[in-house]
């Protein structure tokens, strides 16, 4: 064989190799992705939890007082808050009885869970943790767990209900 035929094999060769490799990259290729944005299928809707709480509190009041009956005389329920798309109610209970010695304000978490409201807090409890309760949202956890002065008693403003 002389240079001339080596040549021409060596270009031949090359070219087969080059198109086999560029077929090879077409077939395997993931595919083609489009530029445009994929619509969303459904518009996020804005929640108004303040009005979402007016609706659900006399459900959320019933099932707490229902869990805890001496909640109705012993505590004052705040007006409490709705988190997240209103699938957490958090809130504080406020001790109003003559006891000086028990004026710990106690928290209360509810979840809706399938359109139903959930005691988690049970009993109420004076601060959450997220030790406790890993599922709920840290930031759920950090609102019910603000500070709030101690109710009546001794050297206290005397709370009215």
């Amino acid at each position: 064989m002389n240079d001339h035929q080596k040549r021409t094999l060596i270009i031949i060769a090359s070219v087969v190799i080059g198109i086999g490799a560029f077929t090879y990259g077409a077939l395997t290729a993931s595919p083609q992705q489009s530029d445009s944005k994929p619509t969303p299928s459904q518009t996020p809707v804005k929640i108004d939890l303040g009005k979402e709480l007016q609706t659900e509190r006399p459900t959320i009041i019933e099932v707490l007082t229902t869990a805890y009956p001496k909640i109705k005389t012993s505590y004052i329920i705040s007006e409490g808050q709705l988190y997240d798309k209103g699938e957490w109610y958090g809130t504080t209970l406020t001790y109003k009885g003559k006891d000086s010695l028990n004026r710990d304000t106690l928290r209360v978490l509810m979840q809706k869970k399938q359109g139903v409201w959930v005691l988690r807090t049970t009993p109420p409890q004076i601060l959450l943790s997220t030790v406790e309760y890993p599922d709920v949202p840290k930031s759920v956890l950090v609102s019910i767990n603000q500070p709030v002065s101690l109710p009546a008693g001794k050297d206290s403003p005397e709370v009215k209900p």
